[in-house]
């Protein structure tokens, strides 16, 4: 079984892995750790859903607005900004809604 933990201190994602190994007819397990990136987002997935659709409207017009109350409802999401500039251009502000509609009319 694999998990991936945040390690709140220093804010560090940890891969966990449980490997059973076998020794002298034993099922020993052995426990990993591995240091990591963490994981990728889709641009425009402003709930954290892993999903591109409607539902994101909300996030993404709350994360222009009002940032710290998106932060406050998506506390794991503190790269929203990243997540919402949806055109590319470096910047997240209004200018990301058109590239953002596009998404989901792809959907």
């Amino acid at each position: 079984m694999i998990r991936w933990l945040l390690h709140r201190e220093t804010a560090a994602w940890w891969m966990v892995g449980v490997v059973a190994g076998v020794l002298v007819g034993l099922t020993v397990p052995a426990v990993g750790f591995a240091k990591v990136d963490p994981p990728k987002f889709m641009l425009g997935d402003m709930n954290g859903d892993e999903l591109v659709d409607n539902f994101d409207i909300i996030g993404m017009e709350l994360a222009l607005t009002d940032p710290d109350a998106y932060v406050k409802l998506y506390p794991r999401l503190t790269d929203y900004k990243k997540r919402g500039d949806v055109n590319q251009d470096g910047m997240f502000n209004n200018f990301d809604l058109s590239a953002f509609e596009e998404l989901l009319k792809e959907k």
